[in-house]
């Protein structure tokens, strides 16, 4: 092995200091670069002061980033809040009062540099709120973080407390009648419930139940077995109208006695609980509808307007039509409350908004009156004060029960209404029907104010039947009585001549009789607070195809159709020389009655036909003879409609109306009634309908019998 020579070691330890001296340069250099890129880094960037920390919090606090959020909390804030715990409740807490629309605004003590004051504004279901946050600062490690604790979400929160979003129950308005009777509003309905823990023997209970209460064992169990039940919950199973209890000594009702039925059964309970009850079922329904808890459909566009999942919604009728107004919204609070539950702070409140009262014209008693009448029969009825325009009664027959809506329909009873021949749940009053003679009236005005024809014109005797000519081949008009050679304008009405009424729609013309009809509002949509068809003079609404069309059309055959609502407008104009009545149902403080269209009519036109139809009551003869009081005077027109493909077809039907009113009543006693009852033929056509009514004209216009005592009875006692 070689010696090393003195020269190599010196040249050894030369070339390590070498190295030793280039290692330190660049160390050297390193540091110094290290330096001065720091320097850069503090003058481009200088440390985040505890200003700007609060604001980078807020921002992520803002976009619902509540990971960012964690990572300004100091290691102290970290140790006493574990971050899921803080994610998970600070998430909780904003989506729960629905936190958005967030503002900011800061200030810095300066005697507190470790300070910031957070002007907090945001907006809540509870609607909006404004608080200031204390924010207090700690550096570590060169960073300021934030000493987080539960007041930054709310300054008087404690970590053990919570945040509770309590709902303000808004009511619906009531629908009230013209006397303040209640038509539809918030009431109590019966709820049939189980608590399983007091069912011994459930095979037992189960056919016990499907023979009361109709519902099949897959349903109860069903029921029985959602999430929240406990052993002690009371399960709710079918809601029925409220039954009450007979007073004491009385004979029970049928529903008490179905009730006493039911709860024998062990495990059934029964409650009461407040709903929207309809007091008048069938008798209104038509009219009022019925209300249903929103779908998920419905929230999609009413959100906004103060709809949550627990509303409901008008789905058809009044209830339908004043959606926006009977409404209510309800309110909320946003609270804190201890750990046992009591209200400690209040962070926020929208108050609850009930929906409007509206009070209707409605008569319920007339409007009962009716439908009982009627109840068996597919009807119309229209009742209205002819003076003031005041809707009086508005009934469908047959009907159907809102409250069913409201206790729950079952598929059965749904597809039971759906499948009856009578359309339960078909509105009659809103349509529109062949008005048969009852259009006779309007075809006279009509002739009278174009002079087409005088009161006194004898249009010349034809029989019971009767063609214009040859060219009418084998069509005939027909009529039922022969009541001789004084054809005149009296007679026609009294005996409800055909063919009068076909000769005076010839006389007048097509072209003056469509502008007549137009003008009375056919084709026209009227006014009214809910909505109904328009009356129709042909299918197409401009013309009337034919001569004999036109004919027909006179005495309210051919192709016209009639609202009875209008109708009631119509016939109004014989109370009002010559001006038809703008009917009405929400009641008003201003009584003043206002037309739907002025002096169609001139008024010795009116008086002459308004004391014809007088006599088509008074008249032996007259074809409304039926309905004469003597206590009362009444006027009034029948009509019968031939429902049928062809002339020769003789398996048609008819329909039976009959228009009456009081022609000298005041202005608060006056009446006009149109029905119009289908299927009447072979039961007597509109003398059937006269006969329905009778009783109710009994009812509305005879005074109870009260005793009199003459002066000398008197004197002797």
């Amino acid at each position: 092995m070689a010696i090393e020579t003195r020269r190599q070691r010196r040249l050894r330890r030369q070339r390590r200091k070498k190295v030793v001296l280039m290692t330190g340069m660049g160390i050297l250099l390193l540091v110094v670069f290290l330096f001065i890129g720091w320097l850069l880094f503090r003058i481009v960037s200088p440390p985040k002061k505890p200003l700007d920390i609060a604001k980078l919090y807020t921002k992520a606090l803002k976009e619902g980033d509540y990971e960012t959020v964690y990572t300004y909390l100091s290691s102290q804030a970290k140790a006493r809040y574990p971050k899921e715990e803080f994610l998970s409740r600070n998430k909780n807490i904003y989506e729960g009062m629905e936190a958005k629309n967030m503002e900011f605004s800061f200030h810095t003590i300066e005697n507190q540099k470790k300070r910031v004051v957070i002007h907090m504004k945001m907006d809540t279901i509870g609607g909006k709120t404004e608080f200031d946050v204390d924010a207090d600062f700690i550096k570590e490690h060169g960073d300021w973080k934030i000493q987080w604790n539960d007041s930054y979400i709310y300054p008087t929160l404690r970590k053990e407390d919570k945040v509770v979003v309590k709902t303000l129950k808004s009511k619906r308005g009531t629908i009230y009648d013209r006397n303040g009777n209640m038509l539809a509003g918030q009431g109590n309905i019966t709820v049939i419930g189980i608590v399983p823990e007091r069912v011994d023997d459930w095979e037992t209970t189960y056919k016990q139940i499907e023979k009361t209460l109709g519902m099949d064992r897959e349903t109860v169990i069903k029921k029985c077995s959602a999430s929240w039940v406990k052993k002690d919950s009371f399960v709710p199973l079918k809601k029925v109208k409220e039954v009450k209890r007979a007073l004491q000594g009385a004979e029970p009702s049928k529903e008490e006695k179905w009730l006493d039925r039911v709860l024998a059964i062990p495990g059934l309970v029964a409650q009461t609980q407040e709903s929207r009850v309809y007091p008048y079922g069938e008798a209104t329904s038509h009219l009022l509808g019925y209300v249903q808890n929103v779908s998920a459909e419905d929230l999609e566009t009413l959100k906004d307007k103060g709809y949550n999942a627990q509303s409901v919604l008008g789905k058809s009728g009044i209830e339908k039509q004043f959606e926006s107004k009977l409404h209510g919204t309800d309110g909320s609070k946003v609270i804190i409350v201890d750990s046992n539950g009591n209200e400690r702070s209040l962070i926020a409140l929208k108050l609850n908004q009930d929906g409007q009262d509206i009070h209707l014209t409605i008569d319920i008693q007339l409007q009962q009156q009716l439908y009982e009448q009627f109840k068996e029969d597919k009807s119309a009825t229209c009742a209205i004060n002819p003076l003031t325009g005041e809707t009086l009664a508005l009934v469908s027959t047959p009907s159907y029960d809102s409250n069913d809506f409201i206790l729950g329909l079952t598929t059965k009873k749904w597809d039971s209404l759906q499948e009856d021949e009578k359309r339960p749940l078909y509105n009659r009053f809103t349509s529109r029907f062949a008005p048969g003679s009852s259009m006779k009236p309007i075809t006279a005005l009509i002739g009278l104010t174009n002079g087409s024809f005088t009161e006194n014109e004898n249009f010349g005797y034809s029989g019971l039947a009767w063609q214009k000519d040859k060219s009418w081949g084998n069509y005939y008009v027909t009529t039922l009585k022969d009541y001789g050679s004084n054809v005149t304008l009296r007679n026609a009405l009294v005996y409800s001549d055909n063919i009068y009424f076909a000769k005076a729609a010839l006389k007048i013309g097509e072209t003056t009789f469509i502008k007549a009809l137009k003008n009375i509002g056919f084709e026209k949509e009227l006014s009214y607070d809910i909505p109904i068809a328009q009356s129709k003079f042909s299918n197409d609404g401009k013309n009337i195809a034919s001569e004999i069309l036109l004919a027909d059309s006179g005495y309210g055959q051919g192709q016209m159709l009639v609202n009875p609502v209008h109708q009631a407008s119509m016939y109004s104009a014989l109370m009002n020389d010559g001006s038809m009545i703008q009917p009405y149902l929400i009641q008003k403080k201003n009584k003043k009655p206002s037309y739907w269209r002025k002096n169609v009519f001139p008024k010795e036109a009116v008086s002459i036909v308004k004391n014809d139809l007088i006599h088509v009551v008074e008249d032996e003869g007259g074809t409304g003879h039926s309905a004469y009081k003597e206590n009362i005077r009444l006027a009034g027109k029948t009509g019968t409609a031939e429902i049928k493909n062809t002339k020769e077809d003789k398996d048609g039907t008819e329909l039976g109306w009959f228009c009456v009113f009081t022609p000298s009543a005041s202005k608060e006693d006056a009446l006009l009634i149109v029905t119009m009852v289908e299927d009447v033929k072979g039961r007597g056509g509109s003398h059937y309908v006269i006969g329905q009514l009778k009783p109710v004209l009994d009812k509305r216009f005879d005074a109870p019998e009260t005793l009199t005592i003459s002066i000398d009875e008197l004197l002797q006692e």
